[in-house]
């Protein structure tokens, strides 16, 4: 549904931040607390779907393609991972690609998402004490702020 405070829930403002820029901030506490035994890298990327054609939100590149690994499952070749180490560097990343999406009007808002957006965050972590590629845990979220539609 359109109009309906979705996107504002996932990117918020800067009085109020969104589930986006929230989620990474927890995420950077949850590293600095473990930061003595655990390894931690962290990368995002950010896409949007729209017209059945995928787009990086992070850089000005055409349509680009989605294709099935046997290792990591399905990719999307060409997309950009940016590794953010601090809150402003998310915010910028963020801010970037919200200018890049896909908006038109509608009645309900002046300005209105007609595309979907992921921003996948990808966490990888190991004991600092184990050999290399050793008790490695690795995990993606992906947090997605759907086009509204109209009735």
């Amino acid at each position: 549904q359109t109009g309906s405070g979705k996107t504002h829930t996932m990117l918020g403002s800067a009085a109020e931040p969104g589930v986006m820029y929230l989620t990474m901030l927890d995420l950077f506490k949850c590293i600095d607390e473990i930061k003595e035994e655990k390894e931690c890298s962290t990368a995002v990327s950010y896409l949007e779907v729209y017209n059945e054609q995928i787009r990086d939100l992070l850089t000005n590149s055409g349509p680009l393609a989605v294709r099935e690994d046997s290792q990591k499952g399905v990719v999307v070749q060409g997309l950009t991972l940016h590794q953010p180490k601090s809150s402003e560097e998310i915010l910028q990343l963020l801010d970037n690609g919200n200018k890049n999406r896909t908006q038109h009007p509608t009645d309900v808002n002046a300005v209105s998402s007609r595309s979907h957006a992921v921003f996948q965050i990808y966490l990888r972590q190991q004991d600092k004490t184990a050999s290399i590629n050793q008790n490695v845990r690795i995990a993606k979220m992906s947090l997605i702020d759907l086009a509204g539609i109209e009735f």
